[in-house]
Formats: C-alpha cells, structure tokens, sequence
C-alpha cells in the first residue's frame, strides 16, 4: 500500500463525504450516504462504492455482474497469487 495521501477540500464539500472500508479491503471516500461491500482472496481485495443498495445475490452469483452509473472503487493486487 502506498502512503497516506492528504487531500485539501473545503468544509462544505467534506460533510457530503465519507471514508468507506471492508473489513479486509482498501478504503474509498465517496458521497455520504451511498453503499459499500467489497471482496478479497489470495490475489488481492476489491471495494466498491456506489449510490444504491448491492443486491450480493448478483455481486456474488453472476460471473459477468457489472455495476452501472457512478462507482468509486479502491483494489489491490498481492504480487504473483494469479
């Protein structure tokens, strides 16, 4: 992982925002108020942030879900586990 990284936002904006983080994953700031879920396995951990419910029947059981509309995503990648 890299080093933390400050960002400079004014007041207002920053009370529209949040910090979301799986248990094992990255963490993403996105819009307050949106959902979060996310995976990890031997290669590495996936977060992913966007402004309505996952339905994780989907998330999980279909080999080709894609999300549409905004998305904020955070990912890593462990070196040589493909």
């Amino acid at each position: 992982m890299g080093a933390a990284q400050w960002v400079a936002v004014d007041a207002q904006e920053a009370r529209r925002l949040a910090y979301y983080k799986t248990e094992l994953g990255p963490g993403a700031l996105a819009p307050r108020g949106w959902y979060c879920d996310g995976t990890y396995g031997s290669s590495g951990a996936y977060t992913v942030v966007v402004p309505k419910p996952i339905d994780l029947r989907k998330f999980f059981g279909e080999n080709d879900f894609r999300f549409t509309g905004p998305t904020v995503t955070a990912s890593f990648v462990y070196s040589g586990t493909f």
